[in-house]
């Protein structure tokens, strides 16, 4: 049997298609959907497994629960691609305010992806890269467990390590076979150790705790195999490295050894070989051990075939590695300088956050990063209704991060796109932000934790956003003002644009009341603004009043703002 596999993590769905199966195999939609259930469990694992709940649907080579011969077709939906038809659509234009991704993550394959395929957007890679491909696999390996347990073959898996924290086994090449399903099945980490587990996940939760993440070992077992699978006549035989093609082809992966693998470096001959002896009861030859893992000359022996893994952490931080920009080529001079421009700012006592009052010196490296390239007002494209003009003839970029505050209606999310698309900046709704992260809706967050678990989180992700290495357009929630942290991190990390705008003026925009429960009681509403537009000011660097106005007409006046205080300037080539 041979399979390929399709799909990208946040499309339609993931579509693998079986080869060369033989008829009248009997496949059991349960079982597949079991080994789909396993691969999303675990300690620890990210918010997408809570969005995401795997099924498969078979839609070609099985009749009435057994194989016909033909190829078998199968396929995982994606619940998550309803958030993503816009940026993931297969056909049509760009929609407004696409946001590439232009940072590439270490430890990804984005940049080299993206050098590769000669793509300015990482998503192009970082979409078929991700280990939520591993799903269609997993369903495929569904066909080729039943036909290897129709054999007499089981294959399991269980982890031994993570981080600092191992499994300490005797004679593990022997006594793996022993341990109990459920041993497995029910350990938060799949150990079979009880301690172990603790320990792991105490080495999950210190990671955390850090901002972190961490990599691990796990063992693949299969028993029942006769001797002799594989060969030793040429390489494409030798089971060995089929297997360690298989393996290594999963993502994260970084280390393949079987049996004790590495550890025969450090042995000597008489240490490490098995000793072959006739097992009389049974009439075959056998090993009194299994230090080669039930392989030898690239062919089973007919013990269990014992395989470790090492996985690397994810390389999805939430403490950001040193990346470059793909666009600006400037990272790590363009931070340097903002760190020393928000020291200035501290010392010179002005009050001015936006930009550097005209008494205050700063460095000229600085200076031309705030103004280099800048001649004044932006060029402007002739002949267009006032309200669709293009604002900027080239991309420009940001000195620091511009967040918009403002009360719900005030058209934050909007205003942020169009300044983005219209300037060739990047930009990002923070609710949205949080949502992808977290795998749940904000309400959900609301009616699980209350108001004080979502006001948690969104600091958190307020504190991420800002130290982007890319400076970001950010569109924050109405109620981001509330926490006294919030403000602090406003203040202290880039320039704050408040969106004023009437109770009256913000229903009038809002076409689906029944998403907005606050404006269903207008007074309740009225009285809510009048309580956060003091905090909206305090935080301000600039307000801009949004009544009787376009979007474009908004996103110009902020334009203007942000060039005149130094903020946004034209991109240095």
């Amino acid at each position: 049997m041979r399979y390929v596999f399709a799909g990208e993590s946040h499309g339609p769905c993931l579509t693998a298609i079986v080869e060369d199966v033989p008829a009248g195999l009997r496949v059991s939609e349960s079982q597949i959907n079991s080994d789909l259930a396993r691969r999303q469990s675990g300690y620890g694992r990210g918010g997408r497994q809570s969005i995401e709940r795997d099924t498969v649907q078979v839609t070609s080579g099985i009749r009435f629960g057994k194989t016909i011969g033909s190829p078998v077709t199968l396929t995982v939906r994606n619940r998550d691609w309803e958030n993503w038809t816009d940026r993931m659509a297969v056909f049509g234009e760009e929609p407004e305010g696409l946001v590439r991704e232009v940072t590439p993550r270490p430890g990804h394959a984005d940049l080299v992806g993206a050098l590769k395929t000669n793509t300015d957007d990482c998503r192009n890679i970082l979409e078929r890269s991700s280990a939520r491909s591993t799903a269609a696999r997993v369903a495929a390996a569904g066909i080729a467990r039943e036909f290897l347990a129709d054999l007499g073959v089981e294959v399991f898996s269980y982890v031994n390590r993570i981080g600092e924290a191992e499994f300490r086994e005797e004679n593990p090449f022997v006594n793996c076979v022993n341990y109990t399903p459920l041993d497995i099945e029910t350990s938060e980490v799949r150990c079979p150790n009880a301690q172990a587990t603790r320990a792991m996940i105490a080495e999950i939760e210190r990671a955390k705790a850090e901002r972190d993440t961490i990599g691990g070992t796990f063992r693949v077992v299969a028993t029942g195999l006769v001797p002799g699978l594989g060969g030793y006549a040429t390489a494409d035989d030798r089971l060995t490295a089929r297997l360690g093609q298989a393996l290594f082809s999963i993502q994260a992966m970084k280390g393949v050894e079987f049996g004790m693998g590495f550890g025969v470096a450090r042995r000597l001959g008489s240490e490490v070989h098995d000793p072959i002896v006739l097992d009389r009861e049974r009439d075959c030859f056998t090993r009194t051990s299994n230090n080669a893992g039930g392989l030898e000359g690239g062919m089973t022996t007919g013990l269990p075939l014992v395989a470790t893994v090492a996985m690397k952490p994810i390389p999805t931080l939430m403490r950001p590695l040193a990346t470059v920009n793909m666009d600006t080529l400037e990272v790590g001079r363009i931070q340097g300088a903002l760190r020393r421009v928000r020291r200035a700012r501290r010392r010179c006592g002005c009050g001015r956050r936006g930009g550097v009052c005209a008494g205050q010196r700063i460095p000229g490296d600085v200076w031309r990063l705030l103004h280099g390239g800048h001649q004044g007002e932006s060029q402007v494209v002739q002949g267009a209704p006032e309200d669709d003009v293009p604002m900027t003839a080239e991309p420009m970029q940001l000195a620091c991060p511009v967040f918009f505050v403002g009360f719900m209606g005030a058209g934050k999310t909007s205003v942020a796109r169009r300044l983005a698309r219209t300037c060739g900046i990047s930009s990002v709704d923070m609710d949205t932000y949080l949502e992808r992260r977290e795998g749940k809706r904000v309400k959900e967050i609301f009616a699980e934790g209350g108001e004080d678990a979502f006001r948690a989180i969104e600091t958190d992700v307020l504190r991420e956003l800002a130290s982007k290495e890319e400076p970001l357009v950010i569109s924050c929630g109405g109620g981001v003002v509330l926490r006294e942290e919030n403000r602090e991190i406003l203040a202290e990390s880039g320039f704050v644009v408040h969106l004023q705008v009437t109770v009256d003026e913000a229903a009038s925009r809002i076409s689906d009341k029944s998403s907005r429960p606050l404006f269903q009681d207008i007074d309740a509403a009225r009285k809510r603004c009048l309580e956060r537009a003091p905090l909206y000011s305090s935080v301000a660097d600039v307000e801009i009043d949004t009544a009787g106005k376009s979007v474009p007409r908004i996103a110009r006046e902020v334009q203007r703002a942000l060039e005149k205080e130094g903020v946004l300037c034209q991109r240095r080539k």
